[in-house]
């Protein structure tokens, strides 16, 4: 694929991006974003990072925030979601080199035309969540790891090595999944680059971390002086054991349905929450409380978490049961593009059921085709090291699954679908290339439909309360 031909492709792919922020109205923030928002302007007017309520986030986006209120004054939140219009098209790119470097030339030009006209990924860059951002460091992060695997001239080798940990630092200060991601990364190089020589690929694996630390120190250093603890980016852990490692089982992109005219009869007919019932009831034990009494705030989080992981140990058959119900709800084709159409959040032209009700068909659509792709994709792929890195990242993201019911969560392993998606659409013939191929991709499909059915009752409520015209 040519430069230009892919400058011509990102740059289309950013003009729908701004085109869906346009379409939207810019709405207010909500939920997480609101808090991204108070600490933005903690840092601008008193010039400190607060814990906020029950966690400790990482500073990397509310610092971008911040940067942009000051720049832009009111108008930093919509400059910020332009930047993240732009920034999408990093992902683009980087989708683009993976997705050659797994296949071929022609299905890396197929993932940027996946990429530009994805619906269910574009709609995230005019929310004020850290999706668009971190997926920007991580895409180009992994070519640059894939490259460093590949490369046999040492000193390139070892600057795609470096590349890599800075990226994946700077991903740290966004996203705590980027620490499993540094590490698991690493390991892969080393395994990666061991035809280079032991020592080489030692080398290169190392220099990810390194790289890293240079981002990352400051910040835990930073919080060694506050807390006591060198924390590399943020303390959400507990928290969310406490929704997701807890008796009830709760879907954070459905609770607000439940309090909508209409929807709240479904909560007794198809089990808390849109779950399903066999899968979602509770022990027959209480609730367990979050820690009272201990103030500061890592302590806290950290007995949260020890809290919530012991219930999990002491219930394993739950965890099991509750853990597919949430993994279903991770891979279900929904986007908080249905979320805010379904609560009534925005207030521009896609508010309309002429632009919203094509817009809904499209992502639901998509969403399904590019996981079918991408499970054949994962079959067909060459290259046992691609592979084992494509696994690597979609493991990460699917072990979070088990912890919070939350399809936002999904956006990370969605760079390496794309990929996967372009492999098996740029050569469907290798997909039935050998009986084990078609083995894999059978049982790929057979996994996510199987998954979807699960999902179903959350996701059939999401698109009809999206469907239904606003009042």
């Amino acid at each position: 694929m040519s430069r230009r031909e892919l400058q011509g492709v990102v740059a289309l792919g950013v003009a729908l991006r701004l085109l869906l922020l346009w379409l939207s109205g810019n709405p207010d923030p909500r939920h997480d974003e609101k808090t991204y928002v108070f600490l933005a302007l903690e840092w601008n007017r008193f010039g400190v990072y607060l814990d906020w309520e029950r966690f400790l986030w990482p500073p990397g986006y509310p610092w971008l925030i911040a940067a942009a209120l000051r720049l832009f004054g009111e108008h930093g939140l919509l400059a910020v979601k332009v930047a993240q219009c732009a920034a999408d098209g990093v992902v683009g790119a980087s989708v683009a080199a993976l997705a050659s470097s797994w296949f071929s030339p022609r299905a890396g030009r197929i993932a940027a035309w996946l990429w530009a006209g994805f619906v269910p990924l574009a709609v995230y860059s005019h929310f004020l969540f850290t999706e668009t951002l971190f997926l920007a460091l991580l895409a180009p992060a992994l070519v640059l790891l894939v490259r460093a695997a590949d490369e046999p001239a040492e000193r390139a080798a070892l600057r795609g090595a470096a590349g890599a940990g800075l990226l994946l630092g700077l991903a740290v200060l966004t996203r705590e999944l980027a620490l499993w991601l540094l590490v698991a990364g690493a390991a892969w190089l080393a395994f990666a680059a061991w035809r280079q020589g032991a020592l080489a690929a030692i080398r290169r694996a190392l220099l990810v971390p390194l790289a890293a630390a240079v981002v990352v120190l400051p910040w835990a250093l930073r919080n060694a002086d506050v807390y006591g603890e060198a924390i590399a980016s943020g303390l959400t852990l507990g928290e969310n054991c406490f929704k997701g490692l807890n008796r009830d089982y709760r879907n954070l992109e459905l609770l607000d349905l439940e309090e909508l005219k209409g929807v709240q009869g479904r909560r007794s007919s198809e089990g808390a929450c849109f779950g399903r019932p066999w899968l979602v009831a509770p022990p027959d034990e209480p609730e367990w409380e979050r820690p009272i009494g201990i103030e500061q705030a890592v302590a806290r989080l950290d007995e949260t978490a020890r809290r919530g992981l012991a219930y999990a140990r002491a219930h394993p058959g739950w965890f099991l049961r509750v853990g597919i119900q949430k993994v279903a709800d991770l891979v279900a084709p929904r986007s908080f593009l249905l979320r805010s159409l379904a609560l009534k959040d925005y207030a521009g032209p896609i508010a309309r059921p002429a632009v919203a009700r094509p817009l809904i068909a499209i992502s639901t659509i998509e969403h399904v085709a590019l996981l079918l792709l991408a499970a054949a994709g994962a079959a067909a792929l060459p290259s046992a090291r691609g592979r084992a890195l494509a696994l690597t990242v979609v493991g990460c993201v699917v072990a979070t699954g088990f912890l919070v019911a939350l399809s936002r969560y999904f956006l990370p392993a969605l760079p390496v679908c794309l990929a996967l998606a372009a492999g098996a659409a740029s050569g469907p013939r290798a997909v039935f290339a050998t009986r084990g191929r078609v083995a894999l991709a059978v049982a790929g499909a057979a996994l996510l439909i199987a998954l979807w059915w699960i999902g179903a009752p959350g996701t059939v409520a999401l698109l009809s309360q999206a469907w239904s015209p606003p009042a």
